[in-house]
C-alpha cells in the first residue's frame, strides 16, 4: 500500500475527504521525524515506537571492488512493532483489540454544522444542540 491507497482508504473509513486526511498524514509524519530527529521517542499505544538509534563508525567492504571502506557514525531512524500490532499480524489479520478500535472509528461520529454540533446521546443516538457562542470575530467578551 503506497501513501495514496492509504489517504483513499483512511478517507472512505472516515468518511472525512482525501485533501484532509492527506493533510493529517504529512503533519503526522512531520511530527514524528522532527522528535525522532530530537532523540526522543513516539509512542502510539498498541502501534508501536518510533526512535531514533545510535549506529557506531565501523570498517565496511565495497562488495564491487572489495576494498574496505570506513562507515562513520550516524543516527538512523527505527520502528518497534507494539504488542498488538505484532500478534495482529501473526494471527494474519484477525482477531485482537484492533478490530474493537476499527469498529470504533467506522461508526458514525458528531460532525460540525452551521446549525449547531451533532453528538451522541447515552442511547448513541444522535442529537443537536444549538450554538451557544457568537461567531468567531463578533465576540464581545471583555465589553
Amino acid at each position: 500500500m503506497n501513501q495514496k491507497e492509504l489517504i483513499e482508504a483512511t478517507a472512505k473509513t472516515t468518511g472525512l475527504p482525501d485533501a484532509q486526511i492527506g493533510k493529517i498524514l504529512t503533519a503526522i509524519e512531520h511530527h514524528i521525524a522532527k522528535t525522532v530527529s530530537r532523540g526522543d521517542k513516539v509512542m502510539l499505544a498498541r502501534f508501536g515506537t518510533f526512535e531514533g538509534r545510535q549506529r557506531k563508525a565501523r570498517v565496511a567492504r565495497n562488495p564491487q571492488t572489495g576494498g574496505t571502506v570506513r562507515v562513520k557514525a550516524r543516527k538512523v531512524p527505527a520502528f518497534k512493532p507494539g504488542d498488538t500490532l505484532r500478534s495482529y499480524v501473526a494471527a494474519g489479520g484477525r482477531g485482537s483489540d484492533y478490530a474493537a478500535a476499527w469498529a470504533k472509528i467506522t461508526t458514525p461520529r458528531g460532525r460540525t454544522t452551521t446549525a449547531g454540533v451533532v453528538r451522541r446521546s447515552p442511547t448513541g443516538n444522535p442529537t443537536r444542540s444549538k450554538a451557544t457562542r457568537a461567531p468567531m470575530g463578533r465576540s464581545h467578551r471583555g465589553k
